[in-house]
C-alpha cells in the first residue's frame, strides 16, 4: 500500500515552478492528469512545459487553448510545469507516495524535472552524480524572482517535494532517485 498524503500548494503572483510531489495529484478531488485539469483548479494566465528533446516550451492557455488541442500536455509525477498567476493563492493537493525509485531520461541539454519523495532533504550531490554535466554544470530552480543556480560541485542544495528543477546534461542519460 503506498502513503497517501494531503499538502497546501501555494502559488504566488508571477511565475512559479512547480511538480506535484506524488503521484495521481488530485485537487478538490478532480485528478490532475493534463494542462487543462490544472488550469481549471488554479485559474492561470498560462502554463508551460518544457520539451527536452526540442529545447523548447509548450504553452497552454486557458481560454485560447481547447482541452482537445495538442498544447493541453500530460502531467506526469516526474514533470515539472511553469504556472503564471494573476494573484497569489494556496490550494489543496492530495495524493500517493511511491516508494520506488524513480527513474526520470533526461535528453542533452536542459531538462525539467519535478521532484517527489517520502523525505524531504535528499541533497543535489544525489542528483549531480548521475548526470552528464560537462563544463556548464547545473541544477536551479526558480524562487518566485530569479533562478537559484546550484553549479557543481558548489553548495549542496536541499530538494523539496513539490518543486520544479532544471537539470543540464550533456548526454542522454537516466537519472534515479
Amino acid at each position: 500500500m503506498q502513503p497517501y498524503i494531503e499538502r497546501q500548494m501555494t502559488l504566488t503572483s508571477g511565475w512559479n515552478l512547480i511538480s506535484f510531489p506524488m503521484e495521481q495529484p488530485t485537487m478538490n478531488g478532480l485528478l490532475i492528469r493534463r494542462a487543462s485539469d490544472l488550469a481549471n483548479q488554479t485559474s492561470p494566465v498560462m502554463l508551460s512545459k518544457w520539451n527536452p528533446q526540442t529545447q523548447g516550451y509548450v504553452n497552454f492557455i486557458p481560454g485560447f487553448h481547447l482541452p482537445t488541442d495538442p498544447e493541453n500536455f500530460m502531467i506526469g509525477a516526474d514533470d515539472a510545469v511553469f504556472i503564471f498567476m494573476s494573484a497569489g493563492s494556496s490550494y489543496p493537493v492530495s495524493g500517493y507516495i511511491s516508494t520506488a525509485l524513480r527513474s526520470v531520461n533526461l535528453q542533452p541539454g536542459w531538462n525539467l524535472v519535478g521532484y517527489h519523495s517520502l523525505a524531504a532533504g535528499d541533497v543535489e550531490t544525489d542528483w549531480a552524480g548521475q548526470v552528464s554535466c560537462g563544463s556548464l554544470d547545473d541544477i536551479c530552480h526558480w524562487d518566485g524572482t530569479t533562478f537559484v543556480h546550484y553549479i557543481f560541485p558548489g553548495t549542496p542544495m536541499q530538494l523539496v517535494p513539490g518543486r520544479g528543477y532544471f537539470v543540464w546534461s550533456d548526454t542522454a542519460t537516466t537519472l534515479t532517485y
